[in-house]
């Protein structure tokens, strides 16, 4: 009876013994390529380079080959018990430089739109495990804005309650530039930002973004000089950052009462300046009115001296007839 028990816990023994075996040998199998990883920049301007990195452990196997795809196409290999190690399989608009390249750094030069899209990494260890292991990334390629963005639509000037329209646009670039706008330094909520569609130009292809800012002034918009500030930043990645702000003031109600005073002030200095004229000059004011009486004072005489005259003569007259 014991010597059965003894043989069914030897047997269990066995086959876990078995069992740590195999897993051991498995392991000893997997163990040689590993820690695989391929870091290629998320986005890079339109002529500047690129430089895309495979790293891998083999964990004492040889490297067999190290080999670089654009999507399923291989450009470049990289064979280190080669004479020359580097191999390039011509793909149209993909220049590499070779001199800066090896089995972990590869360098692209002249980068363009065309090069957009997944690059893939494919390392191989020799014997004995031959393991292969792939690992990709993506590359965008961006055409930045030649200009900054610009704002149309600002005034110089606000009153509260009325809607502020300002309208901020980036053009020429590839994607479309984001638009971020703030309002007195502070990042404006999207329900008061209008997008527009992206355009694209037909003739080479870059694109406009466009965003319109709508926001209802109130009193607390206005800084305490009476000023606020408007603010839109066009940003690609991390390639492109530029920025372009304006500023307008407070158009305040017309002060009446003021305005009356000066107004008032200035007849007031007009009529002083009347009045002190005719002081300063009273025959030039006199004049005028002393002329119609010295004609009609000489009239009169006339008129009693040829009367004399008249009576002077009738009375001869009658005395010579007497």
């Amino acid at each position: 009876m014991k010597s059965a028990k003894h043989l069914i816990c030897n047997h269990f023994l066995f086959l876990h013994l078995y069992n740590v075996l195999v897993l051991i040998n498995i392991n000893s199998l997997v163990t040689g390529l590993s820690h695989v990883r391929v870091l290629v920049p998320d986005a890079v301007r339109s002529g500047d380079s690129a430089e895309l990195l495979c790293h891998f452990d083999l964990e004492g196997d040889a490297l067999y080959s190290v080999k670089w795809y654009k999507g399923r196409r291989e450009f470049y290999r990289y064979t280190p018990r080669e004479n020359p190690p580097t191999k390039v399989f011509p793909i149209p608009g993909l220049e590499i430089k070779v001199r800066k390249s090896n089995s972990t750094h590869l360098v692209l030069d002249n980068i363009h739109p065309g090069l957009a899209g997944r690059y893939s990494c494919e390392v191989s260890a020799d014997a004995p495990s031959f393991h292969t292991a792939l690992m990709s990334g993506d590359m965008d390629v961006v055409v930045t804005p030649k200009h900054r963005p610009s704002l149309q639509g600002i005034k110089h000037r606000y009153k509260v309650g009325e809607l502020l329209q300002v309208n901020c646009t980036s053009s020429g670039s590839r994607p479309a530039a984001n638009l971020t706008w703030f309002f007195n330094g502070e990042q404006v909520q999207p329900k008061f930002v209008k997008l527009y569609k992206t355009v694209v130009s037909p003739i080479d292809g870059l694109e406009t973004s466009s965003s319109t800012l709508e926001i209802p002034l109130k009193k607390n918009h206005f800084s305490s000089q009476g000023r606020f500030k408007v603010r839109c930043i066009a940003s690609l990645h991390s390639l492109y950052w530029q920025t372009t702000e304006k500023s307008a003031e407070e158009e305040k109600p017309k002060n009446m009462a003021v305005l009356t005073g000066r107004e008032m002030a200035d007849q007031d200095y007009r009529g002083f300046q009347e009045i002190h004229s005719r002081e300063e000059n009273p025959y030039f004011v006199k004049a005028a009115p002393s002329i119609p009486n010295i004609e009609a004072s000489n009239a009169t005489t006339a008129s009693n001296f040829s009367l004399l005259i008249l009576c002077v003569w009738t009375v001869l007259y009658f005395q010579v007839l007497i």
